[in-house]
């Protein structure tokens, strides 16, 4: 899992890059304090592909500070973390 970015503007669309060892089906999860803010499945075809995922939070007061990006497989087991800031 790596972030086109650590930090982006509360404006901009937060965009991830996604290489899997393993081809399947993995949900990106972005939350804050536990809160879920918004999520989206990525499909990887073959091992070692990588995959861009964008996803556009809303402009809300919670949507923005120290956010947890989470990607889970598909028996939602915890894969990669990280965490990113958004202003």
């Amino acid at each position: 899992l790596m972030s086109t970015s650590n930090i982006f503007e509360c404006d901009e669309a937060l965009s991830f890059k996604l290489a899997g060892t393993k081809a399947g089906k993995y949900l990106v999860t972005i939350s804050k304090r536990e809160v879920q803010l918004t999520r989206v499945a990525v499909k990887v075809n073959q091992d070692g592909e990588q995959v861009v995922s964008t996803l556009t939070l809303p402009t809300d007061v919670n949507a923005d500070g120290v956010l947890r990006v989470t990607i889970t497989d598909e028996k939602n087991a915890p894969m990669a973390e990280r965490l990113i800031f958004r202003r």
